[in-house]
Protein backbone atom coordinates (compact mmCIF):
# COMPACT_ATOMS: atom_id res chain seq x y z
CA UNK A 1 0.00 0.00 0.00
CA UNK A 2 1.29 3.39 -0.96
CA UNK A 3 1.19 5.98 1.81
CA UNK A 4 2.46 9.52 1.88
CA UNK A 5 3.26 10.14 5.56
CA UNK A 6 3.75 13.51 7.17
CA UNK A 7 2.91 15.48 4.04
CA UNK A 8 1.40 18.91 4.48
CA UNK A 9 -1.86 19.09 2.56
CA UNK A 10 -4.05 22.15 2.02
CA UNK A 11 -7.06 21.42 4.19
CA UNK A 12 -9.79 24.01 3.82
CA UNK A 13 -11.71 23.50 7.03
CA UNK A 14 -14.38 26.02 6.15
CA UNK A 15 -15.09 24.39 2.79
CA UNK A 16 -15.76 20.79 3.75
CA UNK A 17 -18.58 18.45 2.96
CA UNK A 18 -21.53 17.13 4.75
CA UNK A 19 -22.16 13.52 5.05
CA UNK A 20 -25.57 12.96 3.63
CA UNK A 21 -28.33 10.98 5.03
CA UNK A 22 -31.23 10.64 2.68
CA UNK A 23 -34.33 8.67 3.49
CA UNK A 24 -38.03 8.41 2.80
CA UNK A 25 -40.06 9.81 5.66
CA UNK A 26 -42.06 7.45 7.81
CA UNK A 27 -45.41 8.45 9.32
CA UNK A 28 -45.10 10.82 12.26
CA UNK A 29 -47.21 11.62 15.25
CA UNK A 30 -48.77 14.82 13.94
CA UNK A 31 -47.72 17.02 16.87
CA UNK A 32 -46.07 20.41 16.71
CA UNK A 33 -43.76 19.66 19.61
CA UNK A 34 -40.75 17.37 19.35
CA UNK A 35 -41.22 14.26 21.52
CA UNK A 36 -38.46 11.71 21.83
CA UNK A 37 -38.21 9.82 18.56
CA UNK A 38 -39.02 6.21 17.83
CA UNK A 39 -37.10 3.98 15.47
CA UNK A 40 -38.66 1.99 12.67
CA UNK A 41 -38.69 -1.81 12.70
CA UNK A 42 -36.59 -1.75 9.55
CA UNK A 43 -33.80 0.13 11.31
CA UNK A 44 -33.70 -2.46 14.09
CA UNK A 45 -33.75 -5.29 11.56
CA UNK A 46 -30.71 -3.91 9.78
CA UNK A 47 -28.59 -4.41 12.88
CA UNK A 48 -30.24 -7.70 13.82
CA UNK A 49 -29.28 -9.07 10.42
CA UNK A 50 -25.68 -8.08 11.20
CA UNK A 51 -25.44 -10.20 14.36
CA UNK A 52 -22.87 -12.93 14.85
CA UNK A 53 -25.33 -15.67 13.87
CA UNK A 54 -26.50 -13.99 10.67
CA UNK A 55 -27.03 -16.61 7.97
CA UNK A 56 -24.94 -14.95 5.27
CA UNK A 57 -21.86 -12.73 5.41
CA UNK A 58 -22.44 -9.28 4.00
CA UNK A 59 -20.61 -7.93 0.99
CA UNK A 60 -19.93 -4.25 0.46
CA UNK A 61 -22.64 -2.61 2.53
CA UNK A 62 -21.76 1.07 2.55
CA UNK A 63 -19.52 3.78 1.17
CA UNK A 64 -19.24 7.16 2.88
CA UNK A 65 -17.27 10.33 2.19
CA UNK A 66 -16.14 12.77 4.86
CA UNK A 67 -13.99 15.89 4.76
CA UNK A 68 -11.23 14.78 2.40
CA UNK A 69 -11.52 11.07 3.08
CA UNK A 70 -13.65 8.06 2.19
CA UNK A 71 -14.50 4.75 3.84
CA UNK A 72 -16.22 1.56 2.83
CA UNK A 73 -17.69 -1.24 4.87
CA UNK A 74 -17.22 -4.77 3.56
CA UNK A 75 -18.21 -7.94 5.44
CA UNK A 76 -18.01 -6.06 8.73
CA UNK A 77 -14.50 -4.79 8.00
CA UNK A 78 -13.96 -1.05 7.73
CA UNK A 79 -11.37 0.44 5.36
CA UNK A 80 -10.63 4.14 4.82
CA UNK A 81 -8.44 6.36 2.66
CA UNK A 82 -7.63 10.02 2.08
CA UNK A 83 -6.65 12.62 4.66
CA UNK A 84 -7.04 10.82 8.00
CA UNK A 85 -6.31 13.35 10.73
CA UNK A 86 -7.10 14.53 14.24
CA UNK A 87 -7.34 11.05 15.72
CA UNK A 88 -9.29 9.66 12.76
CA UNK A 89 -6.65 6.96 12.39
CA UNK A 90 -8.07 5.44 15.63
CA UNK A 91 -4.60 4.22 16.60
CA UNK A 92 -3.81 6.40 19.62
CA UNK A 93 -2.11 9.22 17.73
CA UNK A 94 -3.46 12.66 16.84
CA UNK A 95 -1.28 12.94 13.75
CA UNK A 96 -2.32 12.32 10.17
CA UNK A 97 -1.63 10.14 7.19
CA UNK A 98 -2.46 10.71 3.55
CA UNK A 99 -3.60 7.26 2.45
CA UNK A 100 -4.15 6.90 -1.29
CA UNK A 101 -5.95 3.54 -1.39
CA UNK A 102 -8.26 1.60 0.95
CA UNK A 103 -6.56 0.78 4.25
CA UNK A 104 -8.10 -1.59 6.84
CA UNK A 105 -9.05 0.02 10.16
CA UNK A 106 -8.49 -2.13 13.23
CA UNK A 107 -11.70 -1.18 15.07
CA UNK A 108 -13.64 -4.46 15.30
CA UNK A 109 -16.68 -5.77 13.43
CA UNK A 110 -18.62 -2.79 12.10
CA UNK A 111 -22.23 -2.69 10.89
CA UNK A 112 -22.56 1.03 10.04
CA UNK A 113 -20.27 4.01 9.58
CA UNK A 114 -20.44 7.78 9.05
CA UNK A 115 -17.80 10.47 8.59
CA UNK A 116 -17.62 14.17 9.37
CA UNK A 117 -14.76 16.64 9.31
CA UNK A 118 -11.74 14.73 10.62
CA UNK A 119 -14.07 12.45 12.56
CA UNK A 120 -15.17 8.83 12.20
CA UNK A 121 -18.27 7.31 13.84
CA UNK A 122 -18.99 3.61 13.56
CA UNK A 123 -21.50 1.16 14.98
CA UNK A 124 -20.31 -2.21 16.27
CA UNK A 125 -22.28 -5.46 16.42
CA UNK A 126 -22.38 -4.92 20.16
CA UNK A 127 -24.62 -1.88 19.40
CA UNK A 128 -21.98 0.55 20.66
CA UNK A 129 -21.55 3.75 18.65
CA UNK A 130 -17.88 4.68 18.82
CA UNK A 131 -15.98 7.73 17.67
CA UNK A 132 -12.42 8.75 17.00
CA UNK A 133 -11.23 12.06 15.60
CA UNK A 134 -11.17 15.75 16.38
CA UNK A 135 -13.54 17.12 19.03
CA UNK A 136 -13.25 20.80 18.01
CA UNK A 137 -13.86 21.75 21.64
CA UNK A 138 -10.43 23.22 22.12
CA UNK A 139 -7.26 23.68 20.14
CA UNK A 140 -5.59 20.34 19.52
CA UNK A 141 -8.21 18.22 21.27
CA UNK A 142 -8.75 14.79 19.75
CA UNK A 143 -10.16 11.39 20.65
CA UNK A 144 -7.42 9.16 19.32
CA UNK A 145 -8.80 5.70 20.16
CA UNK A 146 -12.31 4.35 19.51
CA UNK A 147 -14.46 5.71 22.35
CA UNK A 148 -18.08 4.80 23.05
CA UNK A 149 -20.47 7.72 22.51
CA UNK A 150 -23.73 5.78 23.00
CA UNK A 151 -24.89 2.23 23.75
CA UNK A 152 -27.87 0.12 22.63
CA UNK A 153 -27.71 1.87 19.23
CA UNK A 154 -29.47 0.40 16.20
CA UNK A 155 -28.68 3.04 13.58
CA UNK A 156 -26.47 6.01 12.83
CA UNK A 157 -28.06 9.10 11.34
CA UNK A 158 -24.79 10.43 10.03
CA UNK A 159 -22.06 12.93 10.82
CA UNK A 160 -22.43 16.50 9.68
CA UNK A 161 -19.76 18.69 8.18
CA UNK A 162 -20.46 20.77 11.29
CA UNK A 163 -18.78 18.11 13.46
CA UNK A 164 -21.87 16.54 14.99
CA UNK A 165 -23.50 13.10 14.71
CA UNK A 166 -26.75 11.45 15.75
CA UNK A 167 -27.68 7.87 16.65
CA UNK A 168 -30.94 6.03 17.31
CA UNK A 169 -31.30 3.64 20.24
CA UNK A 170 -33.27 0.40 20.31
CA UNK A 171 -35.58 1.77 23.01
CA UNK A 172 -36.65 4.58 20.66
CA UNK A 173 -34.65 7.52 21.96
CA UNK A 174 -32.32 9.53 19.75
CA UNK A 175 -28.97 10.92 20.89
CA UNK A 176 -26.54 13.43 19.44
CA UNK A 177 -22.92 14.25 20.12
CA UNK A 178 -20.20 16.55 18.91
CA UNK A 179 -19.61 20.27 18.52
CA UNK A 180 -22.79 22.32 18.99
CA UNK A 181 -22.08 26.07 18.79
CA UNK A 182 -25.04 26.89 16.52
CA UNK A 183 -27.80 24.77 18.03
CA UNK A 184 -27.60 22.07 15.37
CA UNK A 185 -28.30 19.56 18.14
CA UNK A 186 -31.76 20.95 19.01
CA UNK A 187 -32.95 20.88 22.57
CA UNK A 188 -29.44 21.17 23.99
CA UNK A 189 -27.38 24.13 25.10
CA UNK A 190 -24.54 25.27 22.79
CA UNK A 191 -21.52 23.31 23.95
CA UNK A 192 -19.63 20.14 23.20
CA UNK A 193 -21.13 16.73 23.86
CA UNK A 194 -18.83 13.72 24.23
CA UNK A 195 -20.44 11.28 24.91
CA UNK A 196 -23.93 11.75 23.50
CA UNK A 197 -26.95 13.55 24.95
CA UNK A 198 -30.61 12.77 24.30
CA UNK A 199 -32.18 14.84 21.49
CA UNK A 200 -35.85 15.83 21.18
CA UNK A 201 -37.08 14.50 17.86
CA UNK A 202 -40.42 14.05 16.12
CA UNK A 203 -41.55 10.42 16.03
CA UNK A 204 -40.70 8.76 12.73
CA UNK A 205 -38.44 11.62 11.64
CA UNK A 206 -35.35 11.26 9.51
CA UNK A 207 -32.31 13.39 10.26
CA UNK A 208 -30.27 15.29 7.65
CA UNK A 209 -27.02 16.88 8.81
CA UNK A 210 -25.07 19.69 7.19
CA UNK A 211 -22.47 22.28 8.15
CA UNK A 212 -23.61 23.33 11.63
CA UNK A 213 -27.25 22.79 10.70
CA UNK A 214 -29.73 19.94 11.03
CA UNK A 215 -33.04 19.23 9.31
CA UNK A 216 -35.74 16.84 10.53
CA UNK A 217 -38.07 15.22 8.03
CA UNK A 218 -41.43 13.89 9.25
CA UNK A 219 -44.95 13.76 7.82
CA UNK A 220 -43.74 15.32 4.58
CA UNK A 221 -42.42 18.44 6.29
CA UNK A 222 -38.91 19.69 6.99
CA UNK A 223 -37.83 21.53 10.15
CA UNK A 224 -34.33 22.93 10.28
CA UNK A 225 -32.13 24.45 12.98
CA UNK A 226 -28.61 25.77 13.44
CA UNK A 227 -26.44 27.97 11.20
CA UNK A 228 -28.25 30.00 8.53
CA UNK A 229 -25.50 32.23 7.09
CA UNK A 230 -26.40 31.45 3.45
CA UNK A 231 -30.08 30.61 3.82
CA UNK A 232 -29.60 26.88 4.37
CA UNK A 233 -32.52 26.72 6.83
CA UNK A 234 -34.82 27.73 3.97
CA UNK A 235 -37.01 30.13 5.96
CA UNK A 236 -36.28 33.24 3.89
CA UNK A 237 -33.88 34.73 6.44
CA UNK A 238 -30.20 34.64 7.32
CA UNK A 239 -30.92 34.27 11.03
CA UNK A 240 -29.59 31.27 12.98
CA UNK A 241 -32.21 29.23 14.87
CA UNK A 242 -31.37 26.90 17.80
CA UNK A 243 -34.79 25.20 17.55
CA UNK A 244 -36.19 23.47 14.45
CA UNK A 245 -38.40 25.71 12.29
CA UNK A 246 -40.52 24.68 9.29
CA UNK A 247 -39.29 25.28 5.76
CA UNK A 248 -42.23 27.23 4.28
CA UNK A 249 -44.00 25.90 1.21
CA UNK A 250 -42.95 22.27 1.56
CA UNK A 251 -45.60 19.81 2.75
CA UNK A 252 -45.05 16.65 0.69
CA UNK A 253 -41.33 15.96 1.11
CA UNK A 254 -40.27 12.36 0.59
CA UNK A 255 -36.51 12.78 0.40
CA UNK A 256 -33.92 15.32 1.50
CA UNK A 257 -30.16 15.76 1.58
CA UNK A 258 -27.63 18.36 2.71
CA UNK A 259 -24.28 19.56 1.46
CA UNK A 260 -21.80 22.01 2.99
CA UNK A 261 -24.46 24.71 3.29
CA UNK A 262 -26.86 23.69 0.53
CA UNK A 263 -30.08 21.83 1.21
CA UNK A 264 -32.21 19.88 -1.29
CA UNK A 265 -35.55 18.10 -1.05
CA UNK A 266 -37.98 16.21 -3.28
CA UNK A 267 -41.44 17.68 -2.61
CA UNK A 268 -44.47 16.25 -4.46
CA UNK A 269 -42.07 14.81 -7.02
CA UNK A 270 -40.24 18.12 -7.64
CA UNK A 271 -36.60 18.73 -6.77
CA UNK A 272 -36.00 21.99 -4.89
CA UNK A 273 -32.75 23.31 -3.41
CA UNK A 274 -31.66 26.34 -1.41
CA UNK A 275 -28.77 27.83 0.56
CA UNK A 276 -25.13 28.25 -0.43
CA UNK A 277 -24.73 28.68 -4.19
CA UNK A 278 -21.29 30.18 -4.87
CA UNK A 279 -20.38 27.19 -7.06
CA UNK A 280 -23.85 26.59 -8.49
CA UNK A 281 -24.67 23.80 -6.03
CA UNK A 282 -28.32 24.90 -5.78
CA UNK A 283 -28.74 23.99 -9.45
CA UNK A 284 -31.13 26.77 -10.51
CA UNK A 285 -28.82 28.17 -13.20
CA UNK A 286 -27.35 30.92 -10.99
CA UNK A 287 -24.64 31.43 -8.38
CA UNK A 288 -26.89 33.46 -6.06
CA UNK A 289 -27.49 32.12 -2.53
CA UNK A 290 -31.14 31.16 -2.04
CA UNK A 291 -32.88 31.61 1.30
CA UNK A 292 -36.01 29.76 0.13
CA UNK A 293 -36.48 26.58 -1.92
CA UNK A 294 -36.24 27.06 -5.70
CA UNK A 295 -36.99 24.50 -8.44
CA UNK A 296 -34.08 22.60 -9.98
CA UNK A 297 -34.74 21.65 -13.61
CA UNK A 298 -33.46 18.94 -15.89
CA UNK A 299 -33.26 15.64 -14.04
CA UNK A 300 -34.92 12.74 -15.86
CA UNK A 301 -36.15 9.91 -13.63
CA UNK A 302 -37.35 9.47 -10.06
CA UNK A 303 -34.74 10.66 -7.55
CA UNK A 304 -33.94 8.09 -4.85
CA UNK A 305 -31.04 9.83 -3.08
CA UNK A 306 -29.32 13.20 -2.86
CA UNK A 307 -25.74 13.95 -1.86
CA UNK A 308 -23.84 17.22 -1.60
CA UNK A 309 -20.45 18.65 -0.76
CA UNK A 310 -18.94 22.11 -0.85
CA UNK A 311 -18.60 22.52 -4.61
CA UNK A 312 -20.94 19.87 -6.03
CA UNK A 313 -24.41 18.40 -5.54
CA UNK A 314 -25.51 15.05 -6.99
CA UNK A 315 -28.71 13.04 -7.35
CA UNK A 316 -29.17 9.32 -7.94
CA UNK A 317 -32.24 8.30 -9.95
CA UNK A 318 -34.09 5.01 -9.84
CA UNK A 319 -32.61 3.85 -13.15
CA UNK A 320 -29.13 3.87 -11.57
CA UNK A 321 -27.80 7.01 -13.25
CA UNK A 322 -26.10 9.93 -11.47
CA UNK A 323 -26.72 13.62 -12.13
CA UNK A 324 -24.33 16.28 -10.75
CA UNK A 325 -24.07 20.08 -10.83
CA UNK A 326 -21.77 22.77 -9.48
CA UNK A 327 -18.06 23.42 -9.89
CA UNK A 328 -15.85 21.19 -12.03
CA UNK A 329 -12.37 22.59 -11.48
CA UNK A 330 -11.29 19.39 -9.71
CA UNK A 331 -13.36 17.02 -11.86
CA UNK A 332 -16.35 16.96 -9.47
CA UNK A 333 -18.93 16.49 -12.25
CA UNK A 334 -17.22 13.38 -13.59
CA UNK A 335 -17.66 14.36 -17.23
CA UNK A 336 -14.03 15.11 -18.08
CA UNK A 337 -14.69 18.65 -19.31
CA UNK A 338 -13.48 20.77 -16.39
CA UNK A 339 -16.39 23.14 -17.05
CA UNK A 340 -18.91 23.97 -14.31
CA UNK A 341 -22.62 23.28 -14.65
CA UNK A 342 -25.23 25.45 -12.96
CA UNK A 343 -27.98 22.92 -13.70
CA UNK A 344 -27.88 19.11 -13.43
CA UNK A 345 -26.03 17.02 -16.00
CA UNK A 346 -25.49 13.26 -16.33
CA UNK A 347 -22.23 11.62 -15.28
CA UNK A 348 -21.39 9.75 -18.50
CA UNK A 349 -20.51 6.06 -18.74
CA UNK A 350 -21.77 5.27 -15.26
CA UNK A 351 -24.91 3.21 -14.67
CA UNK A 352 -26.41 0.62 -12.30
CA UNK A 353 -25.51 2.84 -9.34
CA UNK A 354 -27.18 1.91 -6.03
CA UNK A 355 -25.37 4.22 -3.58
CA UNK A 356 -23.88 7.69 -3.76
CA UNK A 357 -21.73 9.79 -1.40
CA UNK A 358 -20.02 13.17 -1.77
CA UNK A 359 -17.05 14.72 0.04
CA UNK A 360 -15.74 18.28 -0.14
CA UNK A 361 -15.10 18.05 -3.88
CA UNK A 362 -15.04 14.33 -4.65
CA UNK A 363 -17.80 11.84 -5.38
CA UNK A 364 -18.04 8.06 -4.98
CA UNK A 365 -20.68 5.66 -6.28
CA UNK A 366 -21.33 1.97 -5.66
CA UNK A 367 -22.69 -0.03 -8.58
CA UNK A 368 -24.99 -3.03 -8.39
CA UNK A 369 -22.00 -5.40 -8.76
CA UNK A 370 -20.47 -3.82 -5.60
CA UNK A 371 -17.72 -2.07 -7.55
CA UNK A 372 -16.86 1.42 -6.28
CA UNK A 373 -16.13 4.30 -8.63
CA UNK A 374 -14.83 7.70 -7.49
CA UNK A 375 -13.87 10.98 -9.15
CA UNK A 376 -13.02 14.60 -8.43
CA UNK A 377 -10.53 16.22 -6.06
CA UNK A 378 -7.69 13.91 -5.04
CA UNK A 379 -4.90 16.02 -3.56
CA UNK A 380 -5.35 14.17 -0.27
CA UNK A 381 -5.90 10.74 -1.83
CA UNK A 382 -9.64 10.86 -1.20
CA UNK A 383 -10.48 9.25 -4.56
CA UNK A 384 -8.51 6.17 -3.50
CA UNK A 385 -6.97 5.18 -6.82
CA UNK A 386 -3.38 5.09 -5.51
CA UNK A 387 -2.49 8.57 -6.74
CA UNK A 388 -2.68 12.21 -5.64
CA UNK A 389 -3.99 13.38 -9.01
CA UNK A 390 -7.49 14.80 -9.47
CA UNK A 391 -9.70 12.45 -11.47
CA UNK A 392 -12.13 14.13 -13.91
CA UNK A 393 -13.92 10.86 -14.71
CA UNK A 394 -15.00 7.91 -12.56
CA UNK A 395 -12.21 5.44 -11.76
CA UNK A 396 -12.67 2.03 -10.19
CA UNK A 397 -11.35 1.70 -6.64
CA UNK A 398 -9.89 -1.41 -5.01
CA UNK A 399 -11.41 -4.80 -5.73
Amino acid sequence: MLRVPHTRMPIHSHHAAALLLLAIATPGCGRSELPIGELTDAATADVADSSEDAAEPRRLTKIVAGHQATCWLRDGALSCWGYLAGGQLCNGTAGFDVVVEPRPMDVGTVVDVTMGENGLTFLLRSREARYCGSTWCGLGESITRPTTMATDVVRLFGAGRGRHAWAGRRAGSVVGFGHNPRGQIPGSSPSCYYPAVEVPLARGAEVILGNYFTCLLAEGRLRCSGLNSTGQLGDGTLTDHPDPRPVPGLDAVTLAGAGFATMCAVDAGRLLCWGYNKYGTVGDGTTVDRTRPVPVPGIAGRIISLAGGNTVTCALVEEGRVWCWGDNGRGELGNGTGKPRLVPGLVPDLDQVVELTVGVSHVCARRRDDSVWCWGANKAGEVGDGSLIDQPRPVRIGL
